[in-house]
């Protein structure tokens, strides 16, 4: 457990401006992400499903890493409930009239997705005896939070199992589509809904990560440019 705890945990945005130096671990990550998803697709049959631009439009990535060495991702993206583009996107229309229903009602404020989540052979639970996978989802939980989104969203690829890690957290399960050429679950969670991880060690590792952690993101300044922020300053 206490090495573990030297694993350093980096929020990166999905892309810079230009102008702006880009820190050598992005890059590690992009070819990271883009080696794992691209073997991935390649073995799903869908090659062609490796877009860059869905690694772009992420506002946060959340890195475990050692040095430039990545041992997992997992991503995060904000959609703008006020925005009439946001319900043409191409993410929601695998999901239910229901959960779109569900997000039309909600009138403003945000919703957010998990994607993306992967864990280097090497550091899976069956080698070190705890699952970073769930430490990753409960770090975008506490994203989750710290946005005060109205929603989250994700689609998960059934023989992973992560589906059932996010109810754990209290997500629940809406529907399931093939996806990618993937077997994928669709899922949902609330403010209201969500729980704590069941194994205090997992909860002691997402603590410890969120306390540590280094925002390259800058969650709290794009945070302040929503909608949601300002009601809740002028409130």
């Amino acid at each position: 457990m206490e090495a573990l705890k030297e694993i350093s945990c980096t929020l990166l945005p999905g892309k810079y401006a230009s102008g702006v130096a880009v820190p050598g671990l992005y890059n590690h990550v992009y070819r990271y992400w883009r080696q794992v998803w691209g073997e991935i697709f390649t073995r799903a049959g869908s090659p062609a499903s490796l877009n860059v631009e869905n690694f772009l439009r992420q506002n946060v990535i959340i890195a475990l890493h050692r040095e430039e060495d990545v041992i997992g991702i997992v991503c995060a993206c904000f959609f703008n409930l006020s925005a009439e583009s946001t319900f043409d996107h191409a993410y929601l229309k695998t999901f239910p009239d229901e959960t779109v229903r569900i997000l039309r009602d909600q009138g403003s404020g945000l919703y957010t997705t998990y994607e993306y989540i992967s864990i280097r052979p090497g550091f899976r639970k069956s080698e070190i005896g705890i699952s970073l996978s769930d430490v990753l989802l409960g770090l975008c939980e506490k994203v989750f939070t710290f946005s005060d989104a109205k929603i989250a969203l994700a689609t998960a690829v059934r023989p992973a199992k992560i589906a059932e890690v996010l109810k754990i957290f209290g997500w629940i399960e809406v529907g399931s589509i093939s996806k990618y050429g993937l077997d994928c679950v669709l899922l949902r969670s609330t403010p209201q809904g969500r729980r704590d991880h069941e194994d205090h060690a997992v909860s002691s590792l997402i603590e410890h990560y969120w306390k540590n952690k280094t925002d390259l993101a800058g969650l709290a300044d794009q945070l302040e440019k929503t909608e949601t922020n300002w009601v809740r300053r002028a409130a």
